[in-house]
C-alpha cells in the first residue's frame, strides 16, 4: 500500500507581503488597540501587521500543532485589558479551525484574520480561500 503523497504549496515572500497588506488594508480603519499574533504562525504577520497598522503587537502561545501548549492566563488577561471590539487575531492558517474553536471557546467576540483560510465562516478576514487538502509551507518554514 503506498502513502498518500500530500502535495504542498510553497507561499513566497512576496506573495506573503501581498497578503499582509490586503489584510492592512482590510483592518486600516478599524481602530484596532492591538494585534493578538499566536505562535508560532501568527506572530511574523501579526508584527508586520502591527508596523503597518501601528498598533501594538502581543504574542500569546497557543499551539495545536506542535504540541497542546495554550497560555489561557495571556488570554485572559488580553480579555481583561482590551475592549475586544477593538482587538484583532492573527494566525497564518486556519487548517482545521481547531485552534479558533479552543480560543472562542475561552474568549467570545474574537475577531480573526489569516492569510489562509480553509474553513467557512471561522474567521473575519483571509487574504485567500483555500478549501482543499494541499499543506502550505510558509516562508519562514523553509
Amino acid at each position: 500500500m503506498k502513502d498518500k503523497q500530500i502535495e504542498k504549496v510553497y507561499v513566497t515572500w512576496g506573495e506573503y507581503n501581498v497578503m499582509v497588506r490586503e489584510i492592512a488594508d482590510f483592518y486600516e480603519d478599524k481602530n484596532l488597540e492591538v494585534i493578538v499574533g499566536l505562535s508560532r504562525g501568527g506572530l511574523p504577520m501579526g508584527v508586520h501587521l502591527s508596523n503597518i497598522l501601528k498598533v501594538p503587537f502581543i504574542p500569546l502561545q497557543w499551539q495545536t500543532r506542535d504540541g497542546e501548549e495554550q497560555d489561557v492566563v495571556g488570554l485572559l488577561k488580553i480579555e481583561n485589558k482590551y475592549d475586544m471590539d477593538k482587538v484583532l487575531f492573527v494566525d497564518d492558517i486556519c487548517d482545521s479551525g481547531k485552534t479558533i474553536d479552543q480560543i472562542n471557546s475561552i474568549v467570545k467576540g474574537i475577531t480573526w484574520a489569516v492569510l489562509i483560510n480553509k474553513i467557512q465562516g471561522k474567521v473575519e478576514y483571509a487574504a485567500e480561500d483555500l478549501f482543499s487538502d494541499e499543506w502550505i509551507v510558509f516562508p519562514w518554514e523553509y
